[in-house]
């Protein structure tokens, strides 16, 4: 592949990003991820840039390689390919990706296929005619199975590129892109867990996204009342986001006022955290949502706003309604029983 890469245009720099635009183009081939790696070392290019893949396919082990790389160095892959400068402002135009760079692009931390880009997959082959080639088949099947799971992608890919033969293309779907995971569009999924700190127990809620990580938690103190707190990245905005007086929890898409609950609001080095008191009605809700929001904006008729945005809530729901079962067995049955019915 050749790789070129170009510095921050106008409309990056003026809205504070540091990442840069670098296109790969044309066959995959074994050395692919040492090449980038060295053009990463040698620019300075910061974690984190963008990555627009234009190419037909190639090695299929240099492509996981690739991919590789790609995910050490936090790199967002795009389909595309380079287009004309207007204006201090670089373009990119639609692209292909396919068989093995297909593999490389899921080394994205952050995946995108937008417009008529192309992401297309099919069965490998395998020239070997030794009497070990079944063999040597069979491993590198189990290691590119291997190679999508750490991707955090669905290994059902695996099955829809072997059931396509070597000589076509199978364009995956855009619903199955987003289904297997193959594209995220800047959001990985979110993981709930239950912890503890300092007597207090609490659900927390947390996933990555192309803006930073966001975070949602119920927090079971071992004195006092239940609250919530949310945190999401604010970056070079946080004072301004602060400013912001219109707070919206949104419970499968109904959205409930905050500002009368609200305990508090901090900016920590760029990530803004909020806290707010629990009531019986919005635990109650808590407890059969599907999708958990959070809005910021000026005004209750403002039409921007920031904040979390359908943070899915079903995995998160099974493990608060143990908490609060937990949680209310300690304080008494007659308290969970006016909170149930309130």
């Amino acid at each position: 592949m050749f790789f070129e890469a170009l510095r921050p245009d106008m409309v990056t720099i003026l809205t504070g990003g540091l990442s840069w635009d670098i296109y790969a183009t044309g066959e995959v081939d074994l050395e692919d991820g040492q090449t980038l790696r060295r053009l990463l070392a040698e620019e300075r290019i910061p974690d984190g840039s963008d990555l627009f893949i234009d190419s037909p396919g190639g090695s299929l082990v240099g492509g996981m390689d690739l991919g590789r790389v790609i995910r050490a160095h936090g790199l967002t892959t795009h389909v595309g390919k380079k287009g004309p400068r207007e204006c201090n402002f670089q373009k990119t135009l639609h692209g292909q990706c396919l068989s093995a760079a297909a593999l490389a692009f899921l080394g994205g931390e952050f995946r995108f296929v937008s417009g008529r880009s192309r992401y297309g997959v099919h069965r490998f082959t395998f020239n070997d005619a030794s009497p070990r080639a079944a063999e040597k088949a069979q491993v590198l099947s189990a290691s590119v199975i291997e190679y999508i799971r750490s991707m955090d992608v669905d290994i059902e890919l695996f099955s829809l590129a072997s059931d396509c033969p070597s000589d076509d293309i199978f364009e995956v779907p855009p619903a199955t892109q987003k289904r297997l995971g193959i594209v995220n569009n800047g959001i990985k999924n979110a993981r709930w867990t239950i912890e503890s700190y300092e007597g207090m127990l609490y659900l927390k809620g947390a996933r990555d996204t192309i803006y930073g990580e966001q975070k949602f938690m119920v927090v079971f103190p071992s004195r006092g009342n239940m609250f919530f707190y949310v945190i999401f990245a604010g970056g070079r905005e946080s004072e301004t986001i602060l400013l912001m007086e219109m707070d919206e929890l949104l419970i499968d898409r109904e959205t409930i006022p905050l500002n009368a609950l609200r305990v508090s609001r901090v900016d920590c080095n760029g990530l803004i955290n909020f806290v707010y008191q629990m009531t019986p009605e919005i635990l109650n809700k808590m407890l059969t949502a599907r999708s958990i929001g959070y809005n910021l904006r000026h005004s209750s008729d403002a039409p921007m706003f920031v904040g979390i945005d359908n943070f899915p809530f079903e995995d998160g729901a099974a493990k608060l309604a143990g908490l609060v079962d937990v949680f209310f067995r300690e304080r008494g049955s007659d308290d969970w029983e006016r909170t149930r019915h309130t």
